[in-house]
């Protein structure tokens, strides 16, 4: 399976480098010989191609130059990511003048290379995203008021939290328990779809979930989806993360909602269930979400989003002064863990406990073919880019979209 898989994704990226030939005006790849400089060129369109989520066949060829353009000014990360492809290049290809020829057959070879190892360079945007929503943090609650979320894009220029609360709330990444001081729940943010930042038919390039990690280590742990709540508080408080140290002890709070979620399943706690997954949320309030009831949130992409409610993702500066002119925080302290809400539902994964090493094997698959890797913050300049790159071709007029800031 994994080999069938790695063979289609390398057929679909292939085809994507023959898009990106055409896209930069340069036919016939395979009959004639490149020079450096455009091999550059074509892999700045094949890159660009995969984040905008473009079709080739929907662009003129040679028109791609303002597309790339525009990048350069609407994405801070652009230019360092075409000086990556350049060093990547000449990491694979040796060091070679402008002018020097490269075949296709090269260049098809450092295309694979650019798909495999992109993750990792978006990994580092993922880490610098993580830390500028951090310091807006609303004490230890893995939340950030929206008012402050706002008003990091209008007064400080983070142009990337700007989201519609329409669409934070469909994301999954709203907190409306106080309707009057929303919050952004910074995990639901980070790895909601809004943050990936490009797509293909058989994987998506979005931030690496933290969460999963330290599940992992916890099933390695426990070898079985149950554990007694006293063997997850011990593993727990020698579990560290990037925000949480370890060892620690945590509060009685705590302690006493794993017992009532135990209480619920005959003394034992399912660590494939919502109620544990909401713990894991109190326990690790920057890595793991807050997990909605099924059915009760919408995450889409920002284009997909858009095309099913007729809205945009993106709020306006406008919008964002307005709510932020309505917004009284000022009496607001940091507000203890307590503040957390706790939703009593519970939903199982798995209804009959699977041989522990079926269910962690079945997690690998799950990971394998989703093909995860990282992403970030990008995503917007990449969403306002994709609708100028569109705007140039020949689409419907519904799938047209705006620089809405």
């Amino acid at each position: 399976l994994a080999g069938t898989l790695e063979g289609l994704v390398r057929a679909e990226a292939l085809e994507r480098l023959r898009g990106a030939f055409h896209v930069a005006g340069l036919e016939d790849p395979e009959a004639r010989a490149l020079q450096a400089r455009e091999a550059d060129l074509v892999m700045q369109v094949f890159l660009a191609l995969f984040l905008l989520r473009l079709n080739p066949a929907d662009l003129h060829a040679g028109s791609f130059a303002q597309t790339l353009q525009s990048m350069e000014q609407s994405s801070a990360y652009w230019p360092s990511t075409v000086m990556w492809l350049r060093d990547l290049r000449e990491e694979v290809l040796g060091r070679m003048e402008p002018w020097e020829e490269v075949s296709f057959e090269a260049v098809a070879r450092l295309a694979e290379d650019v798909d495999f190892r992109y993750g990792a360079l978006a990994d580092d945007e993922c880490n610098g995203f993580r830390e500028d929503i951090l310091r807006y943090q609303r004490g230890a609650t893995g939340r950030v008021l929206l008012s402050a979320f706002y008003g990091a894009a209008v007064y400080n220029g983070s142009w990337q939290f700007s989201e519609s609360r329409a669409y934070l709330r469909d994301l999954g990444a709203l907190d409306e328990t106080d309707p009057r001081r929303p919050s952004v729940i910074i995990p639901n943010y980070i790895h909601a779809p809004s943050n990936c930042v490009g797509s293909s038919a058989f994987y998506t390039v979005c931030c690496t979930n933290h969460c999963e990690d330290l599940l992992t280590k916890l099933e390695r742990e426990v070898a079985s989806p149950y554990a007694s709540p006293s063997r997850v508080v011990e593993l727990v408080q020698r579990l560290p993360s990037s925000t949480v140290p370890a060892p620690r002890v945590l509060p009685q709070r705590l302690v006493d909602l794993l017992e009532a979620v135990a209480a619920e399943h005959g003394g034992q706690v399912p660590l494939h269930g919502r109620l544990f997954a909401q713990w894991m949320h109190h326990a690790f309030p920057n890595e793991c979400e807050f997990p909605h009831p099924a059915g009760s949130t919408k995450p889409l992409a920002l284009h997909d989003w858009q095309d099913l409610t007729g809205l945009s993702p993106v709020a306006s500066k406008a919008e964002m002064e307005e709510f932020l002119a309505a917004s009284d925080d000022a009496d607001i302290a940091e507000e203890p863990e307590a503040a957390q809400p706790w939703r009593p539902e519970e939903e199982l994964r798995f209804h009959a406990p699977p041989a522990p090493s079926a269910d962690r094997a079945s997690r690998s698959w799950l990971r394998l073919l989703a093909l995860p890797a990282a992403g970030g913050s990008v995503a917007l300049a990449l969403w306002r880019t994709a609708a100028g790159a569109r705007s140039t071709t020949a689409l419907p007029l519904h799938k047209r979209k705006e620089h809405f800031i």
